[in-house]
């Protein structure tokens, strides 16, 4: 039996308007959030409005004992993968941002990112997806598709790891 049960839970897609995989993202059912000591409703707002935090409290309806959390994501600035040739230039907009993703839910970082350029361009791969050399060349293409000098490609640091292996540097 765990010493203490954590719920995370999107506030972009609340567990109590989801469902169990295959047809939602749920990795068991709703009711099972009554074993949770702490709930955590992940990728708020840095400010969120005692209005919202009610509304939150009203749908997921925590019981006496469960302590109801939020989290937001405070993203850093724009480094270099080591080995590329780029070296963030300071540039405060770009034409296009193409973001490289193998994760569940981009909205965040998309929405975070339209503050730095006119256009996004999101080339998705699925969750935890294991990058092969086509991909990489897949990656290339598209971004040597865009027709702009001003560009820059945007990956998170989970699919850094898996991108930036020594086989795909030169490519």
């Amino acid at each position: 039996k765990p010493g203490l049960s954590i719920l995370l839970t999107d506030y972009h897609k609340i567990f109590t308007q989801d469902y169990v995989l295959p047809s939602g993202s749920l990795r068991e059912f709703r009711w099972g959030a009554k074993r949770a000591d702490i709930i955590v409703v992940t990728k708020t707002s840095k400010v969120l409005s005692p209005i919202t935090r009610q509304s939150i409290k009203e749908e997921i309806k925590p019981k006496t004992f469960q302590k109801l959390l939020y989290s937001y994501i405070d993203y850093g600035p724009f480094l270099p993968i080591k080995g590329i040739d780029f070296v963030p230039d300071g540039r405060k907009r770009y034409n296009t941002i193409m973001i490289v993703a193998g994760i569940a839910n981009t909205y965040p970082l998309e929405f975070h990112l339209k503050n730095f350029c006119d256009e996004i361009k999101l080339l998705r791969f699925p969750d935890h997806h294991a990058y092969d050399q086509n991909d990489i060349v897949r990656i290339m293409e598209t971004y040597d598709g865009i027709i702009t000098q001003n560009k820059i490609i945007v990956t998170t640091e989970k699919d850094l790891m898996r991108i930036s292996r020594p086989e795909f540097i030169n490519t």
